[in-house]
């Protein structure tokens, strides 16, 4: 649902911006040269997949995250951006089970922790005020992991809080459209590459996270608003 409303509401501003009085021949198609930005990108993602079955029997998880991040920029030339990016992001999943006894149980999960992202973005011109654009990001985290797990020989939940720390190298595809000549709306949609997360509690366990990713679904999608300081376009 999320996903649909964030293409939506894109593609709605996307047309709006080309059909609205657009002069041909306007400018060339760049973004003017040391233009500073900065800008504010959220994403919510929500889902609930679960089973109960006729004897009772209750399966599935529930899944809620919510993320965000603040956007500094400048432009290196007219289609060459570098950024930092500071992030935030919480995921909490519930997972439905059963333990020996045919007992449904709960298994609790929740991570949160922040984010600095220095970031590569190359524009390409579209359209009379509108980009893609692709970015190349190095990310590294730090949070906190909550974790249930249910331990069969015992039969009891067992909770192990881990201090996290992840990094990530990916590219991410992405959509600027200027709603005025200096604000715009961005939008940026999957991510491909590699990714650790690895972490370790008072007691000395320990959690290991590591692989190739390729994202296209909700929780990928980023949607925001970004200022460009400078003039947006030469000629505009």
């Amino acid at each position: 649902m999320y996903m649909k409303f964030s293409l939506i509401l894109f593609n709605l501003l996307f047309f709006c911006n080309v059909l609205i009085g657009q002069t041909p021949n306007q400018n060339d198609g760049k973004i003017t040269k040391k233009t500073v930005f900065v800008g504010a990108l959220f994403n919510f993602f929500t889902n609930n997949n679960t089973k109960t079955k006729s004897s009772g029997e209750m399966t599935g998880a529930k899944t809620n995250n919510l993320g965000g991040n603040i956007t500094l920029g400048y432009l290196l030339s007219h289609n060459l951006a570098f950024l930092v990016n500071l992030g935030y992001n919480s995921t909490a999943t519930q997972t439905l089970t059963q333990d020996i006894n045919n007992k449904n149980i709960t298994l609790n999960s929740k991570q949160n922790g922040f984010s600095i992202s220095p970031t590569i973005r190359y524009y390409k011109f579209v359209s009379e005020g509108n980009f893609f654009f692709l970015q190349g990001i190095f990310q590294y985290s730090k949070g906190k992991l909550n974790d249930d797990e249910y331990s069969l020989k015992a039969n009891s939940i067992n909770s192990y809080d881990y201090n996290v720390t992840g990094y990530s190298l990916f590219v991410t595809p992405g959509f600027t459209s200027f709603i005025s000549r200096k604000l715009a709306a961005e939008i940026t949609i999957g991510a491909l590459g590699f990714h650790q997360l690895k972490g370790s509690d008072s007691k000395g366990n320990q959690t290991l996270d590591t692989g190739f990713k390729f994202l296209i679904y909700q929780n990928s999608i980023n949607l925001g608003l970004v200022y460009y300081f400078h003039n947006r376009i030469n000629n505009y």
